[in-house]
């Protein structure tokens, strides 16, 4: 008789346990697979709702409304608590209204426009935050996400009486109806809030403005997006800061020569002068300040400074406008006393500093470093009237003309005030002429 050898085979435990790993395996592929197709969605979305918030912020500025359709969605109950900013009322955003607009969801814009019926597929924005939201929610490992992440945290809301601190800054000295002032870690750039309650105001400008004379961006400086981000950053804070000194360096200037450091914003520099205003903003805007923008100031900003003074100083709308800015300014016809003599004088020749007497005498046309005079100080802002005239980003009627602003060292002060506006071919530069920087 013949014996055959036992035959090995696969056992069933073996068989299912092979199978359960198989299993087990085809679940996280098809799981990563799912996971990186949420991933994706999640980015789109946010990618849309960066685009859209930078949108409205521009049309919000622009127009002072929001880009919405007529009525709130209906059901945002799933946005409740997302933000802390938010109000109740959240608006179906108009995309017809935002130009140059690329997404990748909202769709549902269309059959809301086409035929009245909501849904789920639509961005909405916050009445009072701007918060922007994607109501159909992207899922992503078991939660559903509506808007970006910086939207979940709690953000700070600030406005004209709680000023923003930009970064690198610190608080220096007083409040904000006094003159709030902070100063640039390392630097020792002092700049001073301008608070701006009312948008509405600030925006319609009536208070100091002239004929001829335009608030719109001036192209050949800076363009209309420059300008319009300029209101965007003031609606959104609620103000903006300007140089508590006119702007300065260590070094004397004694003619046209080349600009090609940034101006230090602080007392007793000699004040940058012989420029022309393409040249002042170009050095205005070499302040190394994260996240912010500095410039010239435009029209509307100095008159808000005014608007400032007005309010919570002894000088009165009437003063400002009309000459009472001699008081506190140095104008040719101006004299007051000077206690520090480590400050300087310029001559009117152009060429020479030296130290100064103890007290400037009237019919003098003194040209001084920046903060020389206490008498010259109002809410913490220095030489804001007289001293160097400065530089805006003003327009003057239709010409290519430079506008400067403040009077001057040079001029009588009951006829050139601070909100004196005047005007002089773009390519002249002079000793009594400036710029004074904002940040935003």
């Amino acid at each position: 008789m013949i014996k055959l050898k036992n035959q090995k085979g696969i056992t069933l435990v073996v068989l299912s346990l092979a199978i359960v790993i198989m299993l087990i395996i085809s679940s996280i592929l098809i799981y990563q697979s799912t996971r990186g197709l949420h991933h994706n969605e999640l980015r789109n979305m946010y990618n849309d709702v960066a685009v859209l918030r930078d949108k409205i912020a521009v049309y919000y500025a622009k127009h002072g409304t929001l880009p919405i359709v007529e009525y709130t969605y209906p059901n945002t109950e799933s946005l409740q608590g997302i933000n802390e900013n938010d109000n109740n009322n959240y608006y179906i955003i108009d995309l017809k209204l935002l130009e140059g607009l690329t997404l990748n969801y909202g769709r549902g814009y269309d059959l809301i426009e086409t035929e009245q019926k909501y849904s789920a597929d639509i961005y909405v924005v916050n009445e009072q935050s701007h918060n922007v939201y994607y109501m159909l929610g992207i899922k992503y490992d078991n939660e559903i996400y509506y808007t970006t992440p910086e939207e979940y945290t709690k953000v700070e809301v600030y406005s004209y009486d709680k000023p923003y601190i930009p970064e690198g800054f610190s608080y220096k000295e007083g409040m904000v109806a006094t003159g709030f002032v902070i100063e640039q870690n390392g630097t020792g750039n002092q700049f001073v809030w301008i608070p701006v309650p009312d948008y509405e105001a600030f925006v319609a400008n009536d208070d100091y403005r002239l004929d001829n004379y335009s608030d719109t961006a001036y192209g050949y400086v800076k363009s209309e997006q420059h300008y319009n981000n300029m209101l965007a950053s003031v609606k959104k804070y609620g103000g903006f800061y300007i140089g508590r000194y006119e702007a300065g360096g260590t070094t004397q200037r004694q003619g046209t020569s080349l600009l090609t450091v940034a101006p230090q914003i602080e007392e007793n520099q000699y004040p940058y002068n012989y420029v022309t205003r393409e040249q002042a903003q170009t050095i205005a805007e070499k302040l190394v300040i994260s996240g912010r923008t500095s410039s010239l100031m435009y029209g509307i900003q100095w008159d808000a400074i005014l608007r400032f003074i007005a309010t919570n100083s002894t000088a009165t709308s009437i003063t400002v406008a009309q000459g009472g800015s001699a008081a506190w300014g140095n104008y040719a016809t101006t004299a007051f006393s000077i206690s520090d003599m480590s400050k300087k004088k310029y001559t009117t020749d152009g060429k020479n500093w030296i130290t100064v007497a103890n007290s400037k005498p009237t019919d003098s046309n003194w040209l001084l470093t920046t903060g020389a005079s206490t008498r010259n100080r109002i809410l913490n802002i220095y030489d804001l009237a007289g001293n160097v005239a400065e530089y805006t980003l003003e327009k003057y009627a239709n010409t290519t003309n430079s506008v400067y602003r403040g009077g001057s060292c040079a001029d009588n002060g009951a006829s050139m005030p601070a909100s004196a506006r005047e005007n002089r071919d773009m390519t002249n530069v002079v000793y009594n002429i400036g710029f004074r920087v904002t940040i935003w």
